[in-house]
């Protein structure tokens, strides 16, 4: 009987909700609505300039081409946050690994912004935010996968 005891406190317990995950998906998902508006917004400035109605002045055209793209990679940033942030708020296996690899691809694309000139504040302090919340331990261990024992390690224990 004592054994069943001692492997029960060997086992790392799951947090079944945590706070800190609902928030982690929220600010997410803020991102995910924010990168989609900039990016519609460049959308729909490139477009207006091509079409003669130019908020932007006159931009020769591969100024209206970059924006273009801009706004195209954005809202595809915006995308793959919503569906981190889906994935993260439904504890989806792998999303842990997900979130931080687009928080970083987020974080440098902002520091080249910063770099050439155009800061983005808002989107860096939410992606840093978001990075803090994904890497605290109940966080990880609500999104990571149970660990399977593997035939070695069960027979490592059994002798």
């Amino acid at each position: 009987m004592p054994e069943t005891k001692k492997r029960r406190s060997q086992r790392t317990s799951r947090v079944v909700n945590p706070r800190s995950l609902k928030v982690a998906g929220v600010i997410i998902l803020v991102q995910a609505l924010l990168k989609v508006a900039v990016g519609s917004y460049d959308f729909i400035s490139s477009g207006r300039a091509l079409g003669g109605l130019d908020p932007l002045g006159e931009l020769p055209m591969p100024a209206l081409t970059r924006v273009f793209v801009l706004g195209a990679i954005n809202i595809l940033i915006g995308l793959v946050f919503f569906w981190v942030a889906v994935a993260t708020l439904g504890r989806r296996p792998r999303s842990w690994g997900l979130g931080m690899s687009a928080q970083s691809v987020a974080l440098v694309v902002g520091l080249v912004s910063y770099l050439r000139g155009h800061p983005d504040y808002v989107t860096m302090v939410l992606g840093a935010a978001a990075v803090f919340y994904l890497n605290l331990r109940e966080v990880r261990q609500a999104l990571m996968p149970a660990e399977v024992p593997t035939v070695e390690i069960a027979a490592v224990e059994a002798a």
